[in-house]
Protein backbone atom coordinates (compact mmCIF):
# COMPACT_ATOMS: atom_id res chain seq x y z
CA UNK A 1 0.00 0.00 0.00
CA UNK A 2 1.09 3.52 -0.62
CA UNK A 3 -0.54 6.65 0.96
CA UNK A 4 0.52 9.88 -0.62
CA UNK A 5 -0.24 13.41 0.92
CA UNK A 6 0.01 16.24 -1.99
CA UNK A 7 0.05 19.84 -0.89
CA UNK A 8 -2.30 19.04 2.25
CA UNK A 9 -3.61 22.21 4.38
CA UNK A 10 -6.88 21.82 6.53
CA UNK A 11 -8.49 24.11 8.60
CA UNK A 12 -11.75 23.39 11.21
CA UNK A 13 -12.63 26.85 10.88
CA UNK A 14 -12.30 27.70 7.65
CA UNK A 15 -10.20 30.94 9.11
CA UNK A 16 -6.44 29.21 10.11
CA UNK A 17 -5.05 26.10 8.88
CA UNK A 18 -3.75 23.73 11.58
CA UNK A 19 -2.40 22.03 8.65
CA UNK A 20 -0.41 24.17 5.72
CA UNK A 21 1.10 22.15 2.81
CA UNK A 22 1.71 19.01 3.80
CA UNK A 23 3.65 16.82 1.42
CA UNK A 24 4.16 12.88 2.71
CA UNK A 25 4.87 9.37 1.61
CA UNK A 26 3.74 6.32 3.78
CA UNK A 27 4.06 2.59 2.02
CA UNK A 28 4.31 -0.34 3.12
CA UNK A 29 6.77 -2.98 4.67
CA UNK A 30 8.09 0.75 7.08
CA UNK A 31 6.85 2.24 10.53
CA UNK A 32 6.85 5.68 10.17
CA UNK A 33 7.03 7.63 13.95
CA UNK A 34 5.01 11.28 13.55
CA UNK A 35 5.96 13.37 16.08
CA UNK A 36 5.61 17.17 16.93
CA UNK A 37 4.46 19.44 19.45
CA UNK A 38 0.16 19.46 20.21
CA UNK A 39 -1.71 21.23 17.99
CA UNK A 40 0.39 20.83 15.06
CA UNK A 41 -2.07 18.37 13.26
CA UNK A 42 -0.78 15.06 13.74
CA UNK A 43 -4.33 13.14 14.81
CA UNK A 44 -5.65 15.79 12.27
CA UNK A 45 -3.46 14.34 9.47
CA UNK A 46 -4.50 11.06 10.95
CA UNK A 47 -8.38 11.29 10.02
CA UNK A 48 -7.83 12.92 7.10
CA UNK A 49 -6.26 9.93 5.63
CA UNK A 50 -9.02 7.53 7.13
CA UNK A 51 -11.49 10.24 5.83
CA UNK A 52 -13.15 11.03 9.39
CA UNK A 53 -12.46 14.06 8.20
CA UNK A 54 -13.04 14.82 4.43
CA UNK A 55 -10.07 16.53 2.65
CA UNK A 56 -10.14 18.87 0.02
CA UNK A 57 -9.79 16.73 -3.64
CA UNK A 58 -6.77 15.61 -4.90
CA UNK A 59 -4.70 16.02 -2.11
CA UNK A 60 -4.96 12.67 -0.07
CA UNK A 61 -4.36 9.50 -2.05
CA UNK A 62 -4.29 5.94 -1.04
CA UNK A 63 -2.34 3.71 -4.20
CA UNK A 64 -3.30 6.66 -6.48
CA UNK A 65 -6.90 6.74 -5.58
CA UNK A 66 -8.24 9.85 -4.49
CA UNK A 67 -9.63 9.08 -0.85
CA UNK A 68 -12.53 12.08 -1.00
CA UNK A 69 -13.69 8.90 -4.19
CA UNK A 70 -13.72 6.53 -1.47
CA UNK A 71 -16.48 5.24 1.10
CA UNK A 72 -14.95 5.56 4.65
CA UNK A 73 -16.11 1.84 5.36
CA UNK A 74 -13.83 0.55 2.40
CA UNK A 75 -10.77 2.67 3.65
CA UNK A 76 -11.17 0.97 7.16
CA UNK A 77 -10.84 -2.34 5.07
CA UNK A 78 -7.66 -1.21 4.45
CA UNK A 79 -6.09 0.44 7.18
CA UNK A 80 -6.32 -0.55 10.49
CA UNK A 81 -7.23 2.70 12.91
CA UNK A 82 -6.67 3.11 16.70
CA UNK A 83 -7.73 6.17 18.42
CA UNK A 84 -5.63 7.78 21.42
CA UNK A 85 -9.03 7.49 23.19
CA UNK A 86 -9.47 3.80 22.65
CA UNK A 87 -12.87 4.36 24.68
CA UNK A 88 -14.47 6.10 21.00
CA UNK A 89 -14.00 2.69 19.43
CA UNK A 90 -16.16 0.58 21.48
CA UNK A 91 -19.47 -0.33 20.25
CA UNK A 92 -20.06 -3.91 21.66
CA UNK A 93 -21.03 -5.02 25.49
CA UNK A 94 -18.81 -7.71 25.57
CA UNK A 95 -14.86 -7.98 24.22
CA UNK A 96 -15.82 -10.92 22.17
CA UNK A 97 -18.96 -8.68 20.55
CA UNK A 98 -16.09 -6.04 19.74
CA UNK A 99 -14.43 -8.19 17.98
CA UNK A 100 -17.01 -10.13 16.27
CA UNK A 101 -18.81 -6.79 15.70
CA UNK A 102 -17.30 -6.01 11.76
CA UNK A 103 -17.97 -9.64 10.95
CA UNK A 104 -21.35 -9.64 12.05
CA UNK A 105 -21.94 -5.98 10.24
CA UNK A 106 -20.71 -7.57 7.12
CA UNK A 107 -22.81 -10.59 7.16
CA UNK A 108 -19.54 -12.52 7.21
CA UNK A 109 -19.45 -13.68 10.59
CA UNK A 110 -19.26 -17.91 10.81
CA UNK A 111 -16.60 -20.73 12.07
CA UNK A 112 -13.73 -19.10 10.28
CA UNK A 113 -14.41 -16.05 11.55
CA UNK A 114 -14.71 -17.45 15.22
CA UNK A 115 -11.43 -19.72 15.11
CA UNK A 116 -9.94 -15.67 14.26
CA UNK A 117 -11.52 -14.10 17.00
CA UNK A 118 -10.39 -16.94 19.54
CA UNK A 119 -6.69 -16.57 18.32
CA UNK A 120 -6.83 -12.79 18.55
CA UNK A 121 -7.98 -13.06 22.36
CA UNK A 122 -5.42 -15.54 23.03
CA UNK A 123 -2.48 -13.44 21.10
CA UNK A 124 -3.44 -10.65 22.76
CA UNK A 125 -4.50 -11.73 26.35
CA UNK A 126 -7.41 -11.07 26.62
CA UNK A 127 -9.42 -15.04 26.62
CA UNK A 128 -10.28 -14.11 30.53
CA UNK A 129 -11.69 -10.87 29.70
CA UNK A 130 -14.27 -12.13 26.68
CA UNK A 131 -17.33 -11.55 28.66
CA UNK A 132 -16.50 -8.51 30.27
CA UNK A 133 -17.53 -4.56 29.14
CA UNK A 134 -15.14 -2.93 26.62
CA UNK A 135 -15.77 0.08 29.03
CA UNK A 136 -14.29 -2.07 32.26
CA UNK A 137 -10.98 -2.89 30.96
CA UNK A 138 -8.09 -1.54 32.55
CA UNK A 139 -5.94 1.37 29.95
CA UNK A 140 -3.23 -1.01 29.02
CA UNK A 141 -6.42 -4.34 28.06
CA UNK A 142 -7.85 -1.42 26.23
CA UNK A 143 -5.53 -0.83 24.21
CA UNK A 144 -5.10 -4.54 23.38
CA UNK A 145 -8.41 -4.80 22.11
CA UNK A 146 -8.51 -2.07 20.11
CA UNK A 147 -5.13 -2.71 18.57
CA UNK A 148 -6.75 -6.68 18.29
CA UNK A 149 -10.03 -4.94 16.50
CA UNK A 150 -7.82 -3.44 13.97
CA UNK A 151 -5.35 -6.15 13.03
CA UNK A 152 -8.62 -9.17 13.01
CA UNK A 153 -9.34 -7.64 9.32
CA UNK A 154 -6.06 -7.79 8.62
CA UNK A 155 -5.09 -4.38 7.11
CA UNK A 156 -2.48 -3.69 5.13
CA UNK A 157 -1.56 -0.63 7.33
CA UNK A 158 -1.76 0.52 10.52
CA UNK A 159 -2.42 4.21 11.87
CA UNK A 160 -2.05 3.99 16.08
CA UNK A 161 -2.27 7.62 17.51
CA UNK A 162 -0.18 7.96 20.91
CA UNK A 163 -0.83 3.96 21.45
CA UNK A 164 2.08 3.79 24.51
CA UNK A 165 0.24 7.08 26.26
CA UNK A 166 -1.51 5.12 29.14
CA UNK A 167 -0.07 1.87 29.60
CA UNK A 168 2.95 0.55 31.05
CA UNK A 169 6.16 -0.84 30.03
CA UNK A 170 5.10 -4.56 29.71
CA UNK A 171 1.83 -2.97 27.55
CA UNK A 172 4.60 -0.63 25.22
CA UNK A 173 6.65 -3.64 24.41
CA UNK A 174 3.63 -5.67 23.62
CA UNK A 175 2.45 -3.10 21.31
CA UNK A 176 5.67 -2.47 20.17
CA UNK A 177 6.09 -5.96 19.21
CA UNK A 178 3.26 -6.31 17.61
CA UNK A 179 3.89 -3.76 15.37
CA UNK A 180 7.52 -5.23 14.82
CA UNK A 181 5.66 -8.50 13.31
CA UNK A 182 3.18 -6.34 11.28
CA UNK A 183 6.03 -4.50 9.41
CA UNK A 184 7.94 -7.67 9.18
CA UNK A 185 5.20 -9.10 7.11
CA UNK A 186 5.02 -6.34 4.52
CA UNK A 187 2.61 -4.15 6.50
CA UNK A 188 2.83 -0.42 7.12
CA UNK A 189 2.12 1.58 9.94
CA UNK A 190 2.41 4.88 10.96
CA UNK A 191 2.47 5.77 15.05
CA UNK A 192 1.59 8.62 15.98
CA UNK A 193 4.15 9.88 19.34
CA UNK A 194 5.21 12.38 21.43
CA UNK A 195 7.80 9.34 22.74
CA UNK A 196 10.42 9.01 19.78
CA UNK A 197 12.01 5.77 21.48
CA UNK A 198 8.75 3.71 21.73
CA UNK A 199 9.62 2.33 18.33
CA UNK A 200 12.09 2.69 15.80
CA UNK A 201 11.29 3.78 12.32
CA UNK A 202 11.33 6.64 9.81
CA UNK A 203 10.42 10.14 12.33
CA UNK A 204 8.93 12.13 10.43
CA UNK A 205 7.87 15.71 12.13
CA UNK A 206 5.09 17.97 11.41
Amino acid sequence: MKIEIMNLSYSYDGKKNVLENVNLCFEGGACYILTGKNGVGKTTLSKLIMRLLKPVKRTVFIDGADVCSLRTGKIAQRIGYVFQDANLQFFSNTVEEELSFPYKLTKKYDEVAQWKINGALEEFGLSGLAGRHPLTLSSGEKQRLALAAAMLSEPEFLILDEPAASVDRDGREFIANRIKEFVGKGGGALVISHDETFFEGVKIEI
